[in-house]
């Protein structure tokens, strides 16, 4: 089993980042110390199946596994992890850098956590739909004139897996973090039970609720009336108790415990 802490084990991208980061962190008086880079899937599973819950990643499914995260702490004994402030200071300097920090997540939070996933998402990296070339280049190389070429596939903003509860469900999207707020790709909430269609006329996307309720126009007897519907799978169903609106009469018979329709 591998569970390595030098920043050799590290993707070349995020090795250069960490030598960087440590720099501008001694700059600033933040004596900070490298826990964990580098994890096999072996040592991954050990830690997943520990009690209490260590992580709920098997191997593979961390970034770790692929190089592309580490751990830190506060280098003074004691104090390793209790300092918030610190660890917010470091987090600042490597979203500034162009990474992602742990502490910006809300599910969990996970402070001493960085990562660069180079504006893909973590399950294209575990699946290994994406594998990050070696000379790609962070924010920060681009920045500073590090870099002699131009990195292609570098974007301006981090995306991220996001996990949502929806009417009681675990769904999984694609987000964005800026500034603290939290932006949805729009496709991704089809997910949600939402329908995303496009009105041309008005040139503007149409978020709708499925199966929700709309005020549907019917013709009875040559007299235009307005019912409440819902459209699913082609066929539309009018709410009963608009039935009356169409001249029939409607009650509950509490005896058969059925609705009672009349003319």
């Amino acid at each position: 089993m591998i569970n390595s802490r030098d920043i050799k084990d590290l993707h070349p991208t995020l090795k250069r980042g960490v030598e960087e980061l440590l720099r501008r962190c001694k700059e600033k008086g933040l004596p900070v110390l490298i826990t964990s880079t580098y994890r096999d899937n072996e040592y991954q599973n050990m830690l997943f199946n520990q009690r209490p819950i260590v992580t709920k990643l098997r191997g593979g499914q961390s970034l770790h596994n692929h190089r592309l995260a580490f751990d830190f702490c506060k280098n003074i004994k004691g104090q390793e992890f209790k300092d918030i402030a610190f660890f917010e200071a470091v987090g600042k300097i490597w979203t500034e850098m162009g990474g992602e920090w742990g502490g910006h997540w809300t599910n969990p939070v996970d402070r001493p956590h960085c990562q660069f996933t180079n504006g893909r998402t973590v399950s294209d990296i575990s699946s290994k739909k994406y594998v990050m070339p070696n000379d790609v280049k962070m924010k920060w190389e681009m920045s500073t004139g590090n870099s002699t070429t131009t990195n292609k596939e570098e974007k301006k903003y981090m995306l991220r897996d996001l996990k949502v509860l929806m009417e009681n469900k675990e769904q999984t999207v694609s987000a964005i973090l800026e500034k603290e707020e939290n932006y949805v790709r729009l496709r991704d909430l089809d997910k949600m039970e939402l329908k995303i269609s496009y009105d041309e006329n008005k040139k503007m996307p149409v978020i709708e609720k499925l199966n929700s309720p709309k005020d549907t126009k019917v013709l009875f007897d040559g007299e235009e009336k307005t019912v409440s519907s819902i459209l699913d799978a082609g066929t539309n169903y009018i709410k009963l108790r608009d039935l009356e609106k169409l001249g029939f009469k409607v009650s509950w018979d509490e005896t058969n415990k059925m609705p009672v329709i009349e003319k």
